[in-house]
């Protein structure tokens, strides 16, 4: 075990021969605390569920250190010193792999059961330990973390909650013809949740994922009420698998989301997939 990580498509070890200078860990979500101190009242006021209800929490937050396997990164071609060579590659790398704000995909080789969203960048220059060049990596990921493999084995017990739970009836098997496009609403989750799509059939079908407050995403736009589009897979094809289209979360702003998919010139079938996410 090389106790790597994989970020995006790459991996610390397999692409990058890098070695982490500790066992490398994710840190643990933080509750957003809000306090108030009440004149002519004992204690502090404790205000952080006020809003929601539930507990909200912060971004996690930390770094990775990693030894450069100085043999390894000499032999790719590299004209300049290791160290610096490094240094202006893997800024490279991971702002290829942040284009898509905070959705980079992060899993640990010691947790490989689940994956992270956010973001991983190069920290400061190049420092020297042990005799060997250091990289350090820092990271701000959402607070919640995901299955990699959804759970395919069937429960013993249904524990179906008709008031927490989802049943989305046109979510599978949803035909699309050539050159349509289809628009339907998404149910808010109360546990934030991570919508996949997957498309089976010829050509490529793009899917867009819009949130908006108490309108639909157009006419709330013309209202100037919050509303966002967010695309993370303009175009998809069916050899992709299942592919992250964005977050169903908890964020105040947004009640009403809403999937777009329109095909290019063959028809098929669009599968929409909600996955849990775990603290």
């Amino acid at each position: 075990m090389y106790h790597s990580i994989t970020i995006g498509d790459k991996n610390t070890w397999d692409d990058w021969k890098m070695i982490p200078v500790s066992r490398p860990v994710v840190a643990p979500p933080v509750e957003k605390v809000l306090s108030v101190n009440v004149p002519g009242r004992d204690g502090t006021t404790y205000l952080s569920k006020s809003l929601t209800g539930y507990p909200v929490f912060k971004a996690r937050e930390g770094s990775w250190e990693f030894y450069l396997d100085t043999d390894e990164w000499r032999g790719q071609n590299l004209s300049t010193p290791v160290g610096t060579g490094a240094l202006e590659y893997l800024s490279r790398a991971l702002a290829k792999s942040n284009s898509i704000p905070a959705q980079t995909r992060v899993r640990l080789e010691d947790d490989p059961a689940f994956f992270y969203l956010g973001r991983v960048w190069v920290n400061g220059g190049i420092k020297q330990k042990n005799g060997h060049s250091v990289v350090t990596f820092a990271y701000s990921l959402y607070p919640f973390k995901f299955l990699y493999d959804n759970i395919q084995e069937d429960w013993v017990w249904d524990t179906f909650g008709f008031e927490t739970d989802l049943a989305v009836p046109y979510c599978k098997d949803i035909p699309i013809k050539a050159l349509q496009s289809k628009t339907f609403r998404m149910p808010p989750s109360e546990k934030p949740s991570l919508l996949q799509a997957k498309w089976t059939g010829g050509g490529y079908v793009g899917v867009t994922l819009a949130k908006s407050q108490t309108y639909p995403y157009e006419k709330a736009k013309e209202l100037g009420l919050p509303a966002e589009e967010v695309s993370y897979c303009p175009m998809m094809d069916e050899g992709m698998g299942k592919v992250d289209i964005g977050l169903i979360d908890n964020d105040l702003r947004y009640d009403v989301y809403e999937v777009r998919a329109s095909t290019t010139t063959d028809a098929g079938t669009l599968n929409l997939y909600y996955q849990p996410a775990y603290l």
